[in-house]
């Protein structure tokens, strides 16, 4: 065979081989730009070598080498060239349009992402969901690979967009107001537009069971009512602190429910924990009527976390709006309770002898109104007091002076001073000093018209005894009761004014019943200025109540209870504090001090007293103080003592009791009960002071039975 009929059976299986090229066109959607030129650059580098076989075989028939077989072969050179050419034209332009057209489009893709319309990003013709989002298996082509990445960058900015429009949505509400009831309506609504919820419903702990606090598209009657369907699941939510998904719950029958006032079908239910901090607040629930997503689910838990702060702060703001509210009762109580009394009432403050507070009997038996003035100077100057022989009374010996000058307790002192309208009147007044930390701050005056009495002597006792109480019931006003139900504890308390009647003062001490099995125990002094003294005890006492009902924890109730007196009461006002929680069943106290006086521990066992460990300084005086929790084991027949500084101070013969005079006291009497412990302390205290008090004395003493 001569060599051209060789080359001509080369070109005929290049032509042969050539008909693959239709199915590789078939193909190029899913080729690499890299393959296309390789191809497209094969077919030219082909053409050539077809080129050169043409012109050789065209020279070879002007050389005179004509015949049939290389006419043949040039026919065949021809068409192959004219093909591959083709193919290669073709390749090339596909290729061109390829990169064009994508690059086109995928700008306009890009731009879509960096505009936020992602619902455009997402359209983009080269990207597939099912290829970004199920089997994983991205196309071999780099544009159609760059089209995933961009689809998947949209969804990604728009769950990133939708969970920041959320968490912004949420934090508006939570900053807007502190009202719980409105805040939890507008969250509750925010979460439900942003996770496609049908209604919502969060449940809050409330005497011991969750109460239903906030609703959304949805009544009371009926959340309650899904609550008793779903409790333990409730419960189990906000116990565990871990969201539960329920799933198709139309197939178990439960799935119809009144939405709006009308019933609906619901598909899913969602119980998400409400914690902040690691404590569990309660838990929320959640209905969709087409099932939830992950996203969904995780939306839902950081905009309920998110909430659940703003929960605790609402909650901590109307607790302490109550004690607030509770305590401005108290107060306007006892203004009610003097302002109604048949008797004159004055209060004096000793820094200026200013008028605090007066009745109107007391202005009808005076001719005084509320004044600013020095209440004495106009006293002397408008009624002229006189003794009961017409001896003009000195100023020192009035009966509120001596007490407001020297702690006197006046009791029958009858007066006669010029009557408003003109004439003498005859009254009989009590006075006793207010003292404070050994001082004396105040006092308090009531009189009475006594001029008509016939029976002079018989009325004057019953008008004593009269005034007498009322003072007591002043004083006593201001002091709590220990009388508590602690299994497992024998308690007692002990009250002893500086004088005689003189209950108001700023010691204090008060139990509170916190829940089953935790019981409070508090004793404290409020600095201040008599009445002043008194209105900031009854504030320390219940806002304390108040935190420790919201949160027992010691540290944290001493924190907040700092935080309210530095920011809210005036600079020079302070309380030495200890606040502790007995657990009843462990036998076992938990506290943190505020700076005021170690309790003492009696241990049978040993026979001697400890002090307790300090935790730090007084409330009120420090901002943002932080206290430490101590704990302490006890067991049968431990005593426990607290006390306030007017035992420690008591003056002797030879000198201050002290410390170690408590413990002695307490050590001789350790292995009584607590009653008899008190007043065997409260007896030690009179005897050796001679009876003569220098400071408020207050003693809670706690025994463990056995």
């Amino acid at each position: 065979m001569c060599p051209v009929q060789i080359q001509v059976r080369k070109e005929m299986a290049l032509l042969h081989n050539l008909r693959g090229l239709r199915k590789l066109s078939f193909m190029m959607g899913d080729v690499s730009i890299k393959q296309r030129l390789i191809i497209s650059f094969g077919c030219i580098i082909f053409c050539t070598v077809l080129m050169a076989i043409v012109l050789s075989c065209q020279a070879s028939d002007a050389a005179g080498h004509a015949n049939p077989d290389a006419a043949r072969m040039m026919a065949a050179s021809w068409a192959s060239f004219s093909v591959v050419s083709a193919v290669a034209l073709m390749l090339l332009f596909a290729t061109i349009r390829s990169v064009t057209n994508s690059a086109r489009s995928m700008a306009s893709a890009a731009q879509a992402v960096a505009r936020g319309d992602y619902s455009e990003a997402l359209s983009f013709k080269h990207y597939s969901k099912a290829v970004a989002l199920g089997r994983r298996v991205l196309p071999r082509n780099e544009f159609g690979q760059i089209s995933v990445a961009l689809g998947d960058m949209a969804r990604v900015l728009e769950r990133r967009e939708r969970t920041l429009a959320a968490h912004a949505d949420i934090g508006t509400v939570c900053v807007s107001t502190a009202e719980l009831g409105l805040l939890l309506e507008r969250s509750l609504a925010i979460i439900c537009r942003h996770t496609r919820s049908a209604f919502a419903v969060i449940y809050l702990p409330e005497e011991n069971s969750l109460k239903v606090r906030g609703t959304f598209r949805i009544s009371k009657a009926e959340s309650l009512r899904q609550l008793c369907r779903y409790a333990k699941t409730v419960r189990w939510v906000a116990e565990s602190g871990k969201h539960v998904i329920l799933n198709d719950i139309c197939k178990s029958g439960n799935g119809e429910l009144l939405i709006d006032g009308k019933k609906s079908a619901v598909k899913s239910l969602a119980s998400i924990p409400v914690v902040v901090d690691s404590q569990m607040v309660g838990a929320a629930l959640f209905a969709s009527e087409s099932g939830y997503e992950a996203e969904s689910v995780n939306l839902m838990q950081m905009a309920v976390d998110q909430v659940a702060v703003a929960v605790q702060r609402a909650l901590s703001y109307e607790r302490t709006r109550e004690a607030e509210e509770q305590a401005r009762s108290d107060r306007e109580l006892l203004r009610a309770i003097i302002e109604n009394l048949p008797e004159g009432v004055i209060i004096v403050f000793a820094r200026d002898a200013r008028l605090y507070m007066s009745n109107k009997a007391a202005a009808d038996i005076t001719g005084l109104e509320n004044t600013r003035a020095n209440i004495f100077t106009e006293f002397f100057r408008v009624c002229n007091p006189r003794y009961a022989n017409g001896e003009s009374i000195p100023y020192r010996d009035s009966p509120v002076v001596r007490s407001l000058l020297y702690g006197e307790v006046c009791t029958r002192e009858e007066i006669i001073i010029n009557r408003p309208g003109g004439g003498d009147i005859v009254i009989l007044m009590n006075s006793v000093p207010i003292i404070n930390g050994g001082t004396v701050t105040g006092a308090i005056a009531v009189f009475q018209d006594i001029t008509a009495i016939n029976d002079r002597q018989n009325l004057l006792k019953e008008i004593y005894e009269h005034q007498r109480n009322i003072a007591e019931t002043l004083q006593k006003s201001f002091l709590p009761s220990s009388d508590t139900n602690a299994v497992g504890f024998d308690i007692a308390d002990a009250y002893m004014p500086a004088q005689r009647g003189s209950q108001v003062g700023g010691d204090f001490f008060d139990i509170i019943e916190i829940q089953d099995g935790m019981l409070g125990i508090v004793i404290g002094d409020v600095s201040g200025k008599g009445v002043e003294a008194a209105v900031h005890t009854a504030m320390a006492k219940y806002m304390l109540r108040g935190f420790a009902h919201e949160d027992p924890n010691p540290a944290s109730v001493l924190f907040r209870l700092n935080d309210a007196v530095t920011r809210y009461a005036r600079g020079d006002v302070f309380v030495t504090l200890f606040y502790g929680i007995l657990y009843l069943d462990e036998k076992r106290l938990v506290y943190a001090n505020g700076g005021h006086e170690r309790p003492l521990l009696f241990r049978p066992d040993k026979k001697e007293c400890m002090p307790l460990e300090s935790s730090g300084a007084a409330v009120g005086i420090i901002k943002g103080m932080e206290y430490i929790e101590r704990e302490v084991q006890l067991a049968a027949g431990d005593v426990l003592v607290l006390y306030t500084d007017g035992v420690t101070e008591a003056r002797g013969p030879e000198g201050f009791l002290c410390t170690a005079g408590l413990k002695e006291l307490i050590e001789q009497r350790g292995m009584k009960n607590a009653r008899r412990i008190a007043d065997g302390i409260t007896a030690g205290l009179l005897d050796y002071t001679a009876g003569r008090l220098r400071d408020d004395v207050a003693l809670l003493v706690i025994k463990v039975d056995g």
